[in-house]
């Protein structure tokens, strides 16, 4: 979650870029964006408005709130989607700009089925709460490329605003489909930006837990460019659950510098990897059969197979955890077809 302060310092001249280049980098995306004649850069004015409750025109949507102790103004939650290392290695430092592009495309497809499938509010109905669908979000991007310590890291925020539109109304976001599918959203991201990496020539090794990294870079290389992960390693226990890694991450965090413009990074960067040979595409790979690696019916078959064993209803979200556990198989589009057309599976009401 963000408050509508902490959502004002995506702007603020100590971010990872001056106030100029946030905007630059930075791109509206969402149905609720469109229908209020939002797009392309994100200005600070539209932004900050929406932030604290109030539509571009000035119409106040959220009742305005003031923070105090045990309560904090919703506006948004920010789900940040971050390249493998070896991806902003390759982008970043080599400057194959093609990886930045597979980046944003993996990032747009992810916020795609956020917005088909969690798009959601409440509403009362004849005396009962109720979440309704409602297919529309309104979410801001600003993609980065350093971390805190400055080592290369491409990742993007996708700020989702605090609101959806229905029946002519807009309302609170009902957000609780994204935080219990965060890992999966995760995987989903991960697995569309390795079949945009295989599709550019390069080779993948899967990393588990439905990661990956591009063939080629030894596991010291890639993490003499990863500062943030060992802090966070170093406060980490075996087996620590997801909130003591929220915990350790907020821990660790630093305070953020002045901007450096990317030519003085990469000419840093550059020296530091001198000796590196990066791994180079092959040019010829047939890019139609990156999808095609094994049959999607049987792995949709392997996955209720291995859920039946242990009860009687899942949801589909298990079942592409299941698969995009090993990524750069198949797109999320095609999983998702062949669950629905599964005569395997009885669809249960939610």
């Amino acid at each position: 979650m963000i408050t509508p302060k902490q959502g004002e310092s995506y702007y603020a001249k100590e971010n990872y870029y001056s106030a100029d280049e946030s905007v630059e980098n930075s791109q509206w995306f969402g149905e609720g964006a469109k229908k209020l004649g939002l797009k392309g850069k994100v200005q600070p004015k539209h932004f900050k408005k929406l932030l604290y409750g109030e539509l571009p025109n000035g119409t106040r949507f959220r009742t305005k709130k003031q923070e105090r102790a045990g309560h904090k103004e919703r506006a948004g939650i920010d789900c940040t989607f971050s390249a493998p290392k070896s991806v902003s290695l390759l982008a970043l430092v080599e400057g194959d700009i093609r990886l930045e592009k597979a980046h944003k495309r993996a990032v747009r497809r992810t916020l795609k089925i956020i917005e088909q499938d969690y798009a959601q509010t409440r509403a009362t109905k004849d005396g009962q709460v109720r979440v309704l669908n409602t297919g529309n979000l309104v979410v801001g991007q600003f993609h980065h490329d350093t971390s805190r310590e400055l080592d290369p890291h491409l990742h993007t925020h996708c700020v989702i605003l605090n609101m959806t539109k229905h029946n002519d109304k807009w309302y609170a976001f009902h957000n609780d489909g994204i935080h219990a599918n965060k890992k999966m959203l995760g995987m989903i991201y991960q697995n569309e930006l390795a079949l945009e990496v295989q599709k550019l020539g390069y080779e993948i090794e899967q990393k588990g837990n439905g990661q990956f990294e591009i063939k080629g870079f030894s596991e010291e290389q890639l993490m003499s460019f990863s500062k943030r992960r060992q802090q966070i390693k170093a406060k980490l226990k075996e087996n620590s659950t997801w909130s003591e890694r929220e915990q350790a991450w907020d821990k660790t965090r630093i305070k953020k510098g002045e901007p450096i413009p990317r030519e003085e990074l990469q000419a840093y960067w550059r020296k530091e990897l001198s000796d590196l040979p990066f791994p180079q595409p092959n040019l010829e790979r047939d890019e139609d059969k990156i999808d095609h690696k094994t049959n999607i019916r049987q792995a949709v078959h392997e996955a209720i197979e291995h859920f039946s064993e242990r009860q009687v209803a899942f949801k589909p979200e298990a079942i592409k955890s299941f698969i995009f556990s090993e990524v750069g198989k198949y797109s999320h589009a095609k999983v998702a077809q062949a669950i629905a057309k599964s005569n395997e599976l009885i669809h249960l009401d939610k």
